[in-house]
């Protein structure tokens, strides 16, 4: 599978200019926030972002396609807002998709104010987003900030994104969080509410699963990929270090869970006739869920229950 790569503003702009003509990075920026400034474009957050995404080197999560649907509907009803974390504890990540998927996508035509009056008709998020964490008090209350990519460009030949940020509250649920941060993002375009509550959804959760080496591990350079495989945990941890050396700093999401096409069809389970036998194999969702341990049961953590495959012996239906 191959993952959309998060093109930052400073590789949009060295892409035009020859190796020693390009300003350094911290030329651009300021000459970047000046250009903004004049054109009334607020981007200081996604610039902000990229900057400290390319110095703690560039972490990325790649979703697998067949996990996409299973993220976006996770129940986080009964979670604290309080309890939400990054993945693996990360400043900043880039979540990947390979494929547009139809959580992520607008089904009819719609303009806004926002976006000059443009109508792009389908509405979909071929890239990914980044999720970042701000703190925002002394006593260490933070903001997750969104920024998502489009894959557009507005008049000024600049990308259009959409930034929007999660305020955990003592009082509100994970799924309030989003919500609320959902709606206030969508005004006025109200038809992209669910859309952006969608992968708001998704992108919370893997912080919640991405401990979880059944579900979440690490990308690694493809020569090591089978000796990842068979590895123990310590030696995984080496090979996972070499292809961060090499500049792979990335983790595959449900990919070694979840089947790509058609598997040769095995023998069916023999069981009395019911007229509801399943053709085709499926995945029955993993979903997060609050477990309290320690002395007297009065810490609480977020654990998550894997996927499981339900008739293996059979192939997964073409997507």
């Amino acid at each position: 599978m191959q993952f959309f790569n998060w093109t930052t503003d400073y590789q949009l702009y060295c892409s035009h200019f020859d190796k020693r003509e390009r300003m350094p990075y911290d030329e651009f920026l300021r000459t970047r926030n000046k250009q903004l400034s004049e054109k009334f474009i607020v981007s200081n957050r996604r610039l902000t972002a990229e900057t400290e995404w390319v110095k703690i080197g560039s972490p990325y999560y790649n979703i697998h396609p067949k996990m996409v649907s299973k993220l976006c509907k996770s129940d986080l009803t009964k979670i604290p807002s309080l309890m939400l974390k990054m993945p693996h504890g990360l400043s900043v990540v880039n979540i990947r998709f390979c494929q547009q998927h139809p959580e992520f996508t607008v089904e009819r035509e719609h303009s806004s104010e926002n976006y000059d009056n443009y109508s792009y008709g389908k509405f979909v998020l071929p890239a990914g987003c980044f999720l970042r964490s701000i703190l925002m008090y002394r006593d260490e209350q933070g903001i997750i900030s969104f920024v998502m990519d489009f894959g557009l460009f507005d008049h000024h030949n600049q990308p259009t994104y959409s930034l929007f940020g999660i305020l955990p509250q003592d009082e509100l649920s994970m799924q309030q969080c989003i919500d609320r941060a959902a709606r206030l993002s969508s005004q006025p375009i109200h038809p992209y509410y669910h859309m952006i509550a969608n992968i708001m959804r998704l992108a919370v959760t893997i912080g919640f699963l991405s401990d979880n080496p059944t579900i979440c591990e690490a990308d690694v350079l493809n020569a090591d990929r089978s000796k990842f495989v068979e590895a123990d945990d310590p030696r995984r941890e080496v090979i996972a270090a070499r292809a961060r050396r090499r500049g792979k700093f990335g983790y595959n999401v449900g990919t070694d869970l979840m089947f790509v096409g058609e598997r040769p069809k095995g023998e069916r389970r023999t069981s009395a006739a019911t007229g509801r036998e399943l053709e085709y194999a499926h995945i029955r969702g993993g979903h997060p869920h609050a477990v309290r341990f320690g002395e007297a049961k009065k810490l609480v953590k977020i654990m998550w229950y894997v996927p499981v495959t339900v008739r293996d012996d059979l192939p997964f239906k073409k997507d």
